[in-house]
């Protein structure tokens, strides 16, 4: 199985590169879609409780992430708790689906879309390391736009990050998305080539 790990910054355009990745036949599993589910674990919900109150709750007893988030941003100490808290059972659910049989057989390239995966200082963990790119500004238009946020508070949750440009330094492969979308589907179909060019030659 070949496998590779995706990763950006905030507002980079993972989602939408791992989404191309998908429509050219590649599995996709998400990080953050995993970290969603664990946190309906009653003994998430009980320990983020206990550290942060139940404010970051919502109706229904349920981790909201949006509160969580305006929590975490704004404490260094908060979010490696949450990192500490959340890594372990992401990590070991990411492993059960990288693992599990499919109906269909192997698909021919697996994406690991993590966020944080340059951070957590194995930037290879599922293979070769592809980010989604574009430079600050942009980052910080799209974030505004994207949850209604003002500049001051989108910059705080990019800087929150490590410097996109430092984690362009650690890629294998780095897919520009700032520009058209065609630009950025035209350099996922290069990436998708190269990754199964490499593993034909191993």
């Amino acid at each position: 199985m070949i496998t590779a790990g995706l990763t950006g910054g905030i507002a980079s355009g993972k989602t939408t590169v791992a989404g191309m990745f998908a429509r050219l036949g590649a599995r996709v599993i998400d990080a953050d879609a995993v970290a969603h589910e664990i946190l309906l674990r009653n003994e998430i919900v009980s320990a983020v409780t206990a550290r942060f109150g139940g404010s970051v709750l919502d109706d229904r007893g349920r981790v909201d992430r949006k509160r969580l988030g305006g929590a975490v941003f704004a404490d260094p100490a908060h979010r490696a708790w949450l990192n500490r808290l959340m890594h372990p059972p992401v990590r070991a659910e990411i492993q059960r689906r990288l693992a599990e049989p499919s109906d269909d057989g192997p698909p021919p390239l697996t994406i690991v879309d993590v966020p944080l995966l340059v951070e957590s200082g194995e930037p290879r963990r599922y293979g070769p390391l592809i980010l989604a790119y574009c430079p600050e500004e942009i980052q910080v238009e799209r974030l505004m736009r994207r949850d209604a946020l003002n500049r001051s508070a989108a910059l705080q949750r990019i800087r929150a990050q490590q410097p996109i440009d430092e984690k362009r330094a650690a890629a294998d492969f780095v897919i520009d998305t700032s520009g058209p979308l065609a630009d950025t589907f035209r350099q996922v179909q290069d990436v998708r080539r190269r990754l199964l060019q490499d593993a034909a030659a191993r």
